[in-house]
């Protein structure tokens, strides 16, 4: 899975620490440079085995008990609905985010879904009982882009960066053949500030041949101002999931490249909301679609600023405190909270 999975769980953890609660994170697999930027807000550490076997669920069980868990965020559509209705029968409660995968919500409490504004029938009579949290309202940023957001908007005339981000991983290897596209020939007067996340393979070379092409490129890895990079943006071409989000915030104009199935739904509903304009390129990836379709939108100045103020106008920055919220309202008392990934 993406890391965007780790991130949105981080925005939770941090507001829930911000409300006095101790979180722990469980793992099957991780990224060292992921991992430490957990670490980095306090958030305690572990990992375990294949969480679709019955022994794994039986040690996240007893994990959540040896620290005397208050609730549970589940993030992850690799867990069975058999795991998850072990996990239950704990008598803690589940919060669980949906990503269309067809057990991805059961067994649980509180089902979360920002992406999609109304739940499915279908789906709800599977999770009969759950609190559904859907759309915009419930967009997680974590703490640096919410620092980020809160600044005073930059004015669109002022808005020349070009920014490019494939996720954490990178994995149809997109960043490389986009940027060379974006770059020859160069696209006057914009500077393309480049985002490579810390599971692609080969970062501190890509970054070192990216920089090379030309002044006008600058290339970050792992970002951590990556609030700072949005709110200067003036176009993103960026991976569908978490990020889609994130740039609606900052009022980024984008073109989304959707690269897994569960990632589709999503994208085209920010793209019929006037956000983004969606490339599907699951089956056979084509980096000159994207540079293309990149070299449109930037020219079209005027298009970019409506996709910009629809955009923002639906996201407020304020999803991380109501999804805590939610999930405090139904446990007993502070305590600690186990994510599980």
């Amino acid at each position: 899975m993406g890391t965007g999975h780790i991130m949105r769980c981080l925005a939770l953890a941090e507001g829930l620490r911000d409300l006095g609660h101790e979180c722990h994170f469980l793992l099957a697999e991780g990224i060292s440079s992921i991992e430490q930027r957990v670490a980095a807000e306090g958030v305690v550490l572990s990992h375990i085995g294949d969480p679709t076997q019955d022994a794994a669920a039986e040690a996240t069980c007893r994990y959540a008990a040896s620290i005397d868990a208050r609730g549970i965020i589940v993030d992850g559509y690799q867990f069975s609905a058999r795991w998850r209705e072990h996990l239950r029968g704990i008598g803690r409660p589940v919060l669980s985010f949906y990503d269309y995968a067809p057990e991805g919500a059961l067994a649980a409490d509180i089902v979360l879904c920002p992406s999609l504004d109304v739940a499915e029938p279908a789906i709800r009579q599977a999770t009969a009982g759950a609190l559904w949290l859907c759309g915009p309202a419930y967009v997680l940023l974590r703490r640096d882009l919410r620092r980020a957001l809160a600044e005073p908007p930059l004015p669109w005339s002022e808005r020349r960066s070009l920014l490019v981000t494939f996720g954490g991983s990178d994995p149809m290897g997109l960043t490389r053949p986009v940027v060379l596209g974006l770059a020859h020939p160069p696209l006057p007067g914009t500077r393309i500030e480049v985002v490579i996340g810390g599971g692609v393979r080969d970062r501190e070379g890509l970054a070192c041949e990216l920089s090379r092409l030309c002044p006008g490129i600058v290339v970050h890895v792992n970002a951590p101002n990556l609030g700072t990079l949005m709110r200067q943006a003036g176009l993103a071409v960026s991976a569908a999931g978490t990020t889609v989000g994130e740039l609606a915030a900052f009022g980024v104009p984008s073109a989304i490249v959707v690269v897994a199935d569960n990632q589709v739904e999503g994208a085209r509903q920010a793209a019929a909301k006037g956000w983004c304009r969606m490339l599907d390129e699951r089956v056979s990836p084509s980096a000159r679609t994207v540079i293309d379709l990149a070299r449109q939108l930037w020219a079209d100045v005027k298009g970019r600023g409506a996709m910009a103020l629809s955009a923002s106008s639906a996201i407020d920055g304020h999803g991380v405190t109501r999804v805590c919220d939610a999930l405090m309202g139904t446990t007993a008392r502070a305590g600690t909270v186990l994510a599980a990934s």
